[in-house]
């Protein structure tokens, strides 16, 4: 095996049980390969770390600073990751070591990064963005509810499925919540810069409201085809964060929807009081304007669509089937009220 676990195909049995087949990825200090299981005859994804020192889950407890080593890191991450059980989660199904190997064994999802999505398409539709936003922050509600932070919510980190699935994976820097978490400075500044929510470029710890700062960028990077900040050194990128306002979203993309944007500004408010409290309600937000931006060319037919010659009776008989198949538009109030529109500031949840 070379440095970073390269070899030719089905020539590596990790641990007795499984066999690499292809890499699929590589970030930091890891690989990712498509593997099978040879004793349940299913194909996994490994997480296969460079040979680095580590402390198993006999050697110690790993630090909960996220300060220890990388091979301390990936221990916490199966612990972290193995709590959550989400249709929107990538599933861990085991850690293990072969000599001085450590690697994590996962589901294996189909399809591509967000990251990956972005350079190949570019931005998605609108409604496309708000779905997705959905399905992101209802992992976060259950990493949260679980009393774990992600930290580094980030386009690489969500994966899109073959049939629209996302998922959140990559816990390697998660956190619990809890007086750990909160009031306390942290050691250093983990995470992606051009994520970082403002009060982690300050030393504070991750929290609820910087996992939804960091999808609050990743949504702006969705609609817009570039992040909220650059810059050239994280440095700088910091500072940015912590003192500019972002290009509202809708003069760099015009589809965008008012509420779309006012959801997404609401996700990146400077102060964490101020930013939405529950990734749940965030997702039920982001439903609503997915459902009212998909729904609304048939919404907006107009009334005398079924009227006109007989010639055009089967076409209008088709999209008159259709309307019957869309569900109906769905009420914008809530939404409204959740940003605050006509209340003068937004719910707190």
């Amino acid at each position: 095996m070379g440095r970073h676990g390269r070899a030719a195909e089905g020539s590596v049995l990790l641990a007795g049980r499984y066999r690499l087949v292809e890499p699929v990825g590589r970030g930091g200090m890891a690989e990712v390969w498509c593997a099978q299981d040879v004793s349940l005859g299913r194909l996994v994804a490994v997480k296969l770390l460079d040979r680095v020192p580590f402390a198993g889950p006999h050697q110690g407890t790993p630090r909960d600073d996220a300060a220890g080593t990388t091979g301390e890191r990936i221990w916490q991450e199966a612990r972290y990751a193995a709590r959550l059980v989400h249709p929107n989660v990538v599933q861990i199904y085991d850690v293990a070591a072969d000599g001085d190997r450590i690697f994590l064994i996962m589901e294996l999802v189909p399809g591509r990064n967000l990251s990956a999505v972005l350079d190949r398409q570019g931005p998605p539709a609108p409604s496309q963005v708000a779905d997705l936003g959905a399905q992101a922050a209802r992992a976060l509600a259950a990493a949260h509810a679980a009393g774990v932070v992600h930290g580094d919510v980030k386009p690489a980190n969500l994966l899109l499925t073959d049939d629209g699935v996302l998922k959140l994976t990559d816990f390697g820097i998660a956190r619990r919540l809890g007086p750990a978490t909160s009031g306390h400075p942290a050691r250093a500044v983990l995470g992606t810069a051009g994520y970082l929510a403002p009060e982690l470029a300050l030393g504070h710890p991750p929290s609820r409201a910087s996992d939804l700062y960091a999808l609050g960028c990743v949504l702006y990077e969705l609609s817009t085809g570039q992040r909220p900040f650059e810059a050239d050194t994280a440095t700088a990128l910091f500072q940015r964060h912590l003192h500019e306002s972002p290009t509202p979203p809708r003069r760099l993309q015009p589809g965008i929807s008012a509420e779309l944007e006012q959801a997404i500004l609401r996700l990146l408010a400077k102060e964490p009081d101020i930013r939405p409290a529950d990734a749940a309600r965030v997702a039920d937000a982001l439903e609503i304007i997915a459902r009212s931006r998909s729904t609304s060319v048939t919404a907006n037919e107009p009334a005398d669509a079924a009227q006109g010659s007989p010639a055009h009776a089967p076409a209008r008989a088709g999209r008159a089937r259709h309307r019957a198949k869309t569900p109906t538009r769905p009420s914008l109030a809530p939404l409204h009220r959740w940003l605050g529109w006509g209340t003068g500031r937004p719910s707190s949840s």
